[in-house]
């Protein structure tokens, strides 16, 4: 059942990537980590030089829009217990 939930969770915030708020998972969840005034640190993995880079680059961008830090907050309400 908590896959289920987080599978359907997976399937939701990828749409968010499909619609063009992030190039993919890992930048939408850096994105919104690194600028949720709730979350003091955000350490993301790197095996790579190219993750490594594919990080900072997400950070450079800045926080998400508001309309889908919103939307990731009504997913994580709804799927997380």
């Amino acid at each position: 059942e908590t896959f289920s939930a987080y599978n359907e969770l997976t399937n939701q915030l990828r749409s968010l990537v499909e619609a063009g708020t992030a190039a993919s998972l890992t930048e939408l969840a850096i994105r919104f980590s690194a600028f949720a005034p709730n979350i003091g640190l955000v350490i993301p993995g790197a095996k790579s030089i190219q993750q490594l880079e594919s990080n900072i680059s997400a950070v450079c961008k800045g926080p998400l829009p508001g309309e889908a830090v919103t939307e990731i907050n009504r997913l994580r309400a709804e799927f997380l217990p």
